[in-house]
């Protein structure tokens, strides 16, 4: 027995209107749409326009006056505000300037106090620290400092038999005062040698240290009175140890 043919039934033509008809509402939902946010765009942008006042028109410059042509008047809050940076700066650089002299000096005598226990450690003797301290920073300069602030020593003496000095540099003060102490210079501001009084060759004086001479009675000169000879050398020279024990 043969199936019965199904027949294919058209699109119904109410389904087409009503697609037909929803695309064109879309599409004037659509343009609608646009226009509204380009009016509202334009609405702010007026608003915003109104609210920032324009800017004044510069004056013209006056006839003749070639440095006022094409310059522009300057803001007074522009420029009260780059006068208020100015003073900043120079207050930071004043600042500045007093915090690296109080550090300097914090430095120097950190260092001065660290040279005294360095100098006791080798054996100068007490009542020639202070001398000895003066001689290596203040007369001789021999101590300088690095990019991080350390202290570093520098000893210059013939380290061996028939050579040149040589200079060294030493950023531990205690090595550094080890070495110095070999040098001749040292030897005036340490103890005599064990065994009491010498013979034979005598220990040179370092430049600028007076010799113990005898004194005007004819008896040899006292430690004391060779400390305060010293004294009064450096002082003649520029060096006031009285300033400088103040200040220790």
């Amino acid at each position: 027995m043969p199936e019965p043919k199904t027949e294919v039934q058209p699109p119904d033509q109410d389904d087409k209107l009503e697609e037909r008809i929803n695309e064109i509402v879309n599409r004037a939902l659509t343009a609608r749409d646009k226009r509204q946010q380009t009016a509202l765009e334009k609405s702010i942008a007026d608003a915003v326009a109104k609210a920032i006042p324009k800017p004044a028109p510069a004056p013209e410059p006056a006839d003749g006056d070639d440095k006022a042509k094409g310059s522009g008047k300057v803001d007074p809050q522009v420029r009260l505000a780059l006068e208020r940076v100015t003073k900043l700066e120079e207050q930071l650089a004043a600042e500045k300037k007093v915090r690296e002299a109080v550090e300097a000096r914090a430095r120097e005598d950190r260092t001065r106090s660290d040279l005294r226990t360095a100098l006791k450690t080798v054996g100068v003797k007490d009542e020639a620290i202070e001398i000895a301290v003066g001689h290596i920073i203040d007369s001789r300069r021999l101590v300088k400092f690095d990019d991080e602030g350390r202290p570093i020593l520098t000893v210059s003496r013939v380290r061996s038999k028939g050579s040149q000095a040589e200079a060294l540099e030493f950023n531990d003060l205690v090595d550094g005062a080890k070495d110095w102490a070999k040098t001749p210079e040292a030897a005036f501001f340490l103890p005599a040698p064990a065994g009491g009084t010498q013979t034979g060759a005598r220990r040179p004086t370092p430049a600028g240290v007076p010799t113990r001479q005898a004194t005007p009675t004819g008896r040899p000169m006292t430690e004391d009175e060779a400390v305060r000879r010293v004294t009064e050398d450096l002082q003649r020279k520029g060096i006031d140890l009285g300033a400088a024990l103040a200040n220790e």
